[in-house]
């Protein structure tokens, strides 16, 4: 069984690492990913070795929270309202330490002294969520050079006040600075806040349904609450409105805004389909429902994008992140030494803590989710659906792409243009014949050849046998008869004769249409040409792939010459005609010694899992479980997504280049490096204030993905 738990109370990596480890730890998990960023682990354990309530209470041992299903909103709302009154209230205890520390306020010196450790001790207990995550793990973490340095500077100061207090001579209100553990603990807490609140903001949040609707019963109009809906119901949807549930029109039209599903405004009428979250937009419309909850096409689409969110992030990052800490605390430990022998104690202090402040490790690990889950965001703007968070990786090195003809490259709406019936058939029958074989296929082939018969108005009975042929054709048993339908491979396969077609056969090529043949009993009966027009942007898309340096290859089930004389307007680098599944799958391990192949075809197609990177066309409703779903009727959301791919591994290395050389020089700079030149050190709250400004910063900046 998976499952997701919501958590509550992780405030860096590391806290996910432990939890992530724990869980690891115990019999009966086979899996465990625990994602920072998103706040949520995805188990994999076995419910008879283990009750999932023992899995939540190993989380709350640890001092998390598990937060209920339905109540993520509420809590995350609860999360950033602590942030705000630890802010607020550091804020206001810091501007008090200002007046106390200048002086503003006249105040008796012992007095004024005691005020001071009252604010700063209100900001460190406001500041007290870095010292819990630095106990927790024991490690050296972001959390802790935080912990360490705003509680020396919290302890030292105690250490000068109670000097004062006891009237030691030598030491008065200018040897205090309270006001600056004020403003490290001020800083510190907007920058965490600052990162919760990006990291929060990415959250996904399903579409708000209205909570009450309109349903037709019994010829009268009814209100009644969302939850109360049930399959069959006959809901009246006004414009503006949003849609609650997936269902059919059965009286109206509309155009129907789908953005949330596929980015697009469609025009809608009776008997069309229609999708919840979709806003109606001019006319009212009456719908009956057919899914709920759950079950609508939105929620899949949702609880797939958690899904491929709550895995590990796959993007490569630097292997020497649980590094930084430490490293950063050996420099801060050797800056201070270095200024304890040329200074003293009280000088060496200040770029000591300087430098435990400045920096910002928790923004390496927030860098690749941020950068993923940015590009998920635009990807579904463009009508693409990742259901793994491994695709942006995959997507580099993909050298070759794989096209399969119909309903892909073409329009997938074939058409019957011409008949060929041989010489003492009828027409009514052959037509016949060929919907008996072809009605238990699912091929766009099939339904074109079974609208010829609906036009005939034939009454299409059930095959006694069926058996499909792949990539030839569709083989029926009926009434003692043997029928074939299909390719011009399958009848020779099959040896049948097709003298008496040969000179329609030629047109047709010519004309670059599909043949289909219908045999019986091994005798030709007739020839069908099957029109299906490439997409409109079939030629701007492939002439896109090759300015991004891509391969094109075309599989088809056509003939050579069919092919080539539909395909050269094109410009497509390679054919693969007429062949067999073998064929095929044989070619695309040829292409694979070359570099990584991406395969895109409709939903079903078997071809998919044999590709590095496969992408589906969603062409009935469902959600295939294939690497990249595209959910747009648009050929060119395939350049999109190597466009965003390769924008978000851009961003990726420039952000970590960028990161680390910041670290670098604000080390530098915080030991004091120019203090022998300029005489200037910089203040610890500075540089809590710098790392603050550049935590936001580095993220924020980090989600600049392109997809054109």
């Amino acid at each position: 069984m998976q499952k997701t738990i919501h958590i509550s109370g992780m405030y860096s990596p590391n806290c996910a690492s432990q939890i992530e480890q724990s869980l690891k730890k115990i019999s009966g998990i086979q899996e465990a990913h625990v994602n920072f960023v998103h706040h949520k682990a995805t188990i994999l354990f076995d419910e008879i070795k283990i009750p999932f309530t023992k899995i939540e209470k190993t989380i709350l041992k640890q001092g998390y929270g598990v937060i209920k299903e339905g109540e993520e909103e509420q809590a995350n709302h609860s999360d950033q309202q602590q942030w705000k009154l630890r802010f607020f209230l550091t804020l206001l205890s810091s501007f008090f330490l200002y007046l106390l520390h200048s002086q503003i306020i006249l105040l008796d010196i012992e007095f004024n002294t005691i005020l001071q450790i009252f604010f700063a001790t209100i900001a460190l207990l406001c500041g007290s969520i870095f010292f819990v995550n630095a106990f927790r793990t024991l490690l050296p973490t972001a959390d802790t050079l935080i912990a360490l340095a705003s509680g020396i500077s919290y302890l030292y100061n105690i250490s000068v006040a109670y000097l004062i207090l006891d009237n030691k001579p030598g030491y008065g209100l200018a040897d205090l600075s309270f006001l600056s553990t004020g403003l490290i603990f001020l800083f510190a807490i907007l920058g965490k806040w600052a990162i919760q609140h990006l990291s929060t903001a990415q959250l996904n949040k399903r579409t708000s349904l209205p909570q009450e609707i309109t349903i037709l019963k019994e010829g009268k109009e009814m209100k009644i609450p969302i939850q109360k809906i049930v399959t069959g119901n006959f809901i009246i949807v006004q414009p503006q409105e949003i849609l609650p549930a997936d269902g059919t029109i059965i009286e109206g039209s509309s155009f129907v805004d789908e953005t949330l599903i596929n980015g697009t405004l469609v025009e809608k009428k009776k008997n069309d389909k229609v999708l919840a979250g979709s806003r109606n937009q001019t006319q009212k419309i009456i719908i009956k429902v057919e899914s709920l909850g759950k079950e609508t096409f939105l929620n899949k689409i949702a609880d797939l994008k958690d899904q491929s969110q709550n895995k590990k992030n796959s993007l490569h990052t630097p292997s020497f992140l649980p590094q930084i800490p430490l490293f950063i605390l050996l420099f801060a430990v050797l800056t201070f030494g270095y200024w304890m022998l040329t200074q003293n104690m009280h000088f060496a202090l200040t770029p000591f803590l300087s430098v435990l402040l400045i920096t910002t490790p928790s923004v390496f690990y927030l860098l690749a989710p941020s950068i993923t889950f940015k590009s998920n965001a635009i990807a579904s703007q463009k009508g693409i659906l990742f259901t793994s968070s491994e695709i942006l990786q995959n997507i580099k090195g993909i050298q070759t792409i794989i096209f399969e003809k119909t309903g892909v490259l073409t329009q997938g709406e074939p058409e019957v243009t011409e008949m060929h019936i041989v010489e003492g058939f009828l027409a009514k029958d052959v037509i016949k014949l060929a919907a008996i074989a072809e009605k238990k296929s699912s091929h766009p082939l099939a339904k074109a050849m079974l609208l010829v018969a609906k036009k005939a108005k034939e009454e299409i009975p059930e095959p006694e046998k069926w058996e499909a042929l792949p990539g030839k054709g569709m083989k029926a048993d009926y009434l003692h008869k043997r029928i074939l339908v299909g390719s011009l491979t399958l009848m020779q396969e099959q040896g049948i004769p097709l003298t008496s077609l040969e000179s329609e056969i030629e047109k047709l090529i010519v004309r670059g249409r599909t043949l289909v043949f219908v045999a019986v009993n091994q005798r030709i009966l007739g020839l069908f040409g099957v029109s299906d027009p490439f997409r409109k942007d079939a030629k701007e898309t492939i002439q896109a792939l090759h300015a991004l340096g891509k391969s094109v290859v075309l599989f088809t089930g056509d003939v050579q010459r069919t092919t080539e004389v539909l395909a050269k307007p094109l410009a497509i680098d390679e054919l693969l005609c007429d062949a067999t599944p073998e064929q095929k799958k044989n070619k695309i391990k040829e292409l694979q010694q070359k570099g990584k192949v991406a395969i895109v075809a409709l939903q079903k197609s078997p071809l998919l899992s044999e590709a590095d990177l496969s992408i589906a066309f969603c062409t009935e409703g469902s959600l295939p479980s294939h690497d990249v779903i595209l959910l747009k009727k648009e050929l060119f959301g395939i350049v999109h997504l190597f466009h965003i791919g390769n924008s978000a591994l851009t961003q990726l290395h420039y952000s970590f280049l960028f990161a680390f050389l910041y670290h670098v020089l604000a080390l530098f700079l915080a030991a004091g490096i120019l203090y022998p030149w300029t005489g200037w050190l910089l203040s610890p709250w500075i540089a809590a204030l710098i790392m603050s400004i550049a935590s936001f910063l580095f993220i924020w900046s980090s989600t600049h993905i392109s997809s054109a």
